[in-house]
């Protein structure tokens, strides 16, 4: 493996595929991602997570010295709402052209709130496949998928 490889990450590429777009708190998610290496390659381990992550925006009136509002400043907060992950062992060593096939179920967890997209607030989620490779700054890559609104007899 070249060392400029192993900084970037770009030793191998890593595609993943899940087995639907959108799913109810309590499913299971159906992993399945394809390593596929540019040159002579090996990972300790891959780690497959999930998260949920929840940002708010709201305006914070500014004050001068004296109490009066001079202006307002936008901020946000970003808060991680539910992870899963699940670590599988390796090593996995590969030649140039060669592929290994990664297989996870996670579940999402029964409290995750469903997927939202607002002008003041959002909730994500993300799936990501990262590999503990040496020296590497960026082994691995990440999907978004939703999660609806369970129903009331969930």
């Amino acid at each position: 493996m070249r060392f400029w490889d192993r900084i970037t990450g770009g030793a191998a590429t890593v595609t993943i595929e899940l087995d639907k777009p959108l799913y109810m708190p309590g499913e299971t998610v159906n992993v399945r991602a394809t390593v596929t290496a540019n040159g002579d390659f090996e990972a300790k381990s891959a780690l497959v997570s999930l998260w949920g992550e929840e940002e708010v925006r709201f305006s914070v009136p500014r004050l001068d010295d004296e109490g009066h509002q001079v202006g307002q400043q936008d901020e946000y907060e970003q808060n991680r709402t539910v992870r899963a992950e699940q670590r599988l062992p390796g090593p996995i060593k590969l030649g140039a052209g060669q592929q290994h096939a990664i297989e996870a179920q996670l579940h999402v967890p029964l409290n995750a709130p469903p997927t939202y997209a607002g002008p003041k607030a959002t909730h994500s989620y993300n799936l990501k496949v990262e590999l503990d490779v040496a020296w590497s700054a960026n082994s691995g890559q990440t999907v978004t998928f939703a999660v609806g609104l369970a129903g009331p007899d969930a």
